[in-house]
């Protein structure tokens, strides 16, 4: 058995060489990964070891300064998307990936029951509908939260029998677009 940590080994059965890692580190501190955004460019940021290495993000030239990095990619399409960053030092790559989503478009709401300026002649009334959004993250009704299920909701809202009342929707999608609506 032969052990030494770095450099050639002479044996009988011949020459052995062992080569040390390059040090070639790189890390992606922005956009975090899994990442829901509306904008339509992303600054990506990290940093890289040794600080004379060359980084490219999605095949673009990133600036590099005392060992980080930035580059802006500009004109995202909407949808699911893959950041590729590539640090180079001599021979030496590596590569590190972050997956996010762009989604500029907020919530959708449609087929809503009851139509704005219905009157009730009750002291609740059932509000349902269907809210087109594949990332929603939140919908309220006045401030209480409701469920959907599978696109649609249904819910009993507690009225004011003598005074008109106010219904405010908001809707809120992972990318933090929103919609809201006011019925009465």
């Amino acid at each position: 058995v032969f052990t030494k940590v770095l450099g050639t080994v002479e044996s009988n059965i011949g020459q052995i060489t062992v080569t040390a890692p390059s040090g070639l580190e790189l890390t992606i501190a922005a956009p975090p990964e899994g990442a829901y955004l509306s904008a339509s460019s992303l600054t990506v940021e990290g940093t890289v070891q040794p600080a004379t290495a060359t980084v490219s993000v999605n095949g673009q030239p990133a600036t590099v300064s005392a060992g980080e990095y930035s580059a802006t990619l500009t004109n995202l399409t909407e949808g699911p998307q893959t950041v590729t960053v590539v640090a180079t030092a001599g021979t030496e790559s590596l590569t590190r990936t972050r997956t996010l989503v762009i989604d500029r478009i907020a919530p959708q709401l449609t087929n809503l029951q009851p139509p704005p300026n219905t009157w009730f002649a009750t002291n609740e009334a059932t509000v349902t509908g269907q809210i087109v959004e594949d990332n929603l993250s939140s919908f309220t009704i006045n401030d209480v939260p409701i469920t959907v299920t599978n696109g649609t909701f249904s819910t009993t809202i507690p009225l004011d029998s003598e005074n008109a009342n106010l219904l405010s929707l908001h809707l809120e999608d992972l990318a933090s677009n929103t919609s809201d609506l006011s019925l009465t």
